[in-house]
C-alpha cells in the first residue's frame, strides 16, 4: 500500500513541504554524484564509492516516491527525468572505470582492425597497440578475451574514440529508452 500524502492541486501549493523534500534529496543526490566523480577509481576507495552510491540512489528513490504520490503526474515525471539527468551529468566527468577502460582498449583494437574475440589484450600480436594507450594499463583481466556481445562491441568500435563519447552515446542512448 503507498502511503497517502496530503496533496493541494493548486498551482504554488506547498503540498506539505514537497518542495524543501525534494531540494533535500537533490542536493544529497549531488552531493554523493559530485563525491563519486571526485573520487577517482573505484579500486581505489571501493567502500567509499559503494556508499555514495548508495546514498544518491536513497535521496532519489526517496524523491520519486514522494513524487508519485503528487496529483499532477505530469509535472512530477518531468522533473524526476530533470533530476535524474543532473544526477547523470555529475557523473559524466567521473574518472574511467576498468570497465570503461576495457571498453575503450577493445573499440580501438577493433577500429586497427584487429579481433578482440581472438586476441587478449596481453598477447603479443597487440603490443604496438599497447605501446601508447593509456587505457591497457587500466584494464583488469588483460589476459582474457572480449565477453561482452557483438552489438555492445560495435557500439565500442563506433563510439568508443575517448571515455566522453562513449559516456555520451550512453547517456543518449538511455534518453531513447526514456521517450
Amino acid at each position: 500500500m503507498s502511503p497517502s500524502y496530503h496533496t493541494d492541486p493548486r498551482p504554488g501549493a506547498d503540498n506539505g513541504g514537497i518542495g524543501r523534500f525534494l531540494a533535500v534529496t537533490a542536493v544529497a543526490g549531488a552531493v554523493a554524484w559530485t563525491g563519486i566523480a571526485l573520487m577517482g577509481s573505484v579500486a581505489q576507495h571501493p567502500v567509499a564509492v559503494v556508499m555514495l552510491y548508495a546514498i544518491a540512489f536513497f535521496a532519489y528513490f526517496l524523491a520519486v516516491r514522494r513524487m508519485i504520490g503528487q496529483q499532477q503526474v505530469g509535472r512530477s515525471l518531468t522533473l524526476i527525468l530533470i533530476v535524474g539527468l543532473l544526477y547523470r551529468a555529475l557523473a559524466f566527468g567521473g574518472s574511467p572505470s576498468d570497465d570503461m577502460s576495457r571498453y575503450l582498449w577493445e573499440g580501438e583494437i577493433q577500429r586497427s582492425g584487429h579481433n578482440p574475440y581472438a586476441l587478449a589484450p596481453n598477447t603479443a600480436e597487440l603490443a604496438s597497440l599497447r605501446e601508447n594507450d593509456p587505457n591497457y594499463p587500466l584494464i583488469n583481466h588483460k589476459s582474457w578475451t572480449a565477453i561482452y556481445p557483438p552489438v555492445i562491441m560495435l557500439w565500442h568500435r563506433v563510439f568508443g574514440q575517448s571515455a566522453a563519447t562513449l559516456k555520451a552515446s550512453f547517456l543518449f542512448a538511455e534518453g531513447l529508452l526514456v521517450l
